[in-house]
């Protein structure tokens, strides 16, 4: 049972990550554009962020979580990285989720308000955030992988 659940972590922490990364980039590359057709393609993005990436990162959060507890490591007896996995992993899925949402929510009432040029003024929060969020999965997924003690 614990092989699947692990794959389902990996495959949703991946999604997740390449997802931020991606609509990071995307959001830069229309930086230059204006009018309705680049408010449309930002809104298209924001639409993509809340029904693929917030569900893979409560993927990562909730299977993590099903995974530890199979563990079944007294507390007092998790080492670092688990601990750390544990603690600022749902930190990181936590903050990225509620806080995308709220951004993307503002960027939505942005959206309908600007006029041409200010839509890559307005994406400046949310590509923000998006970067904070990358940083914390990348700092998780550093400690992670060197297995400290």
């Amino acid at each position: 049972m614990q092989d699947w659940l692990l794959f389902l972590h990996l495959t949703s922490l991946a999604l997740w990550f390449g997802g931020l990364v991606m609509l990071s980039f995307l959001l830069v590359s229309i930086k230059q554009s204006a009018g309705e057709a680049v408010k449309a393609q930002v809104s298209t993005y924001l639409k993509l962020a809340n029904r693929l990436l917030h569900p893979s990162a409560l993927l990562v959060l909730i299977s993590g979580a099903i995974m530890i507890v199979q563990m079944g490591i007294e507390r007092d007896m998790k080492p670092f990285w688990l601990t750390f996995m544990e603690q600022w992993g749902g930190t990181v899925v936590l903050f990225s989720t509620i806080a995308l949402t709220w951004v993307g929510s503002r960027l939505k009432k942005r959206l309908t308000a600007a006029e041409g040029t200010e839509v890559s003024q307005a994406t400046l929060p949310y590509r923000a955030f998006m970067m904070v969020s990358v940083c914390g999965i990348l700092v998780v997924m550093g400690v992670v992988s060197l297995k400290i003690s």
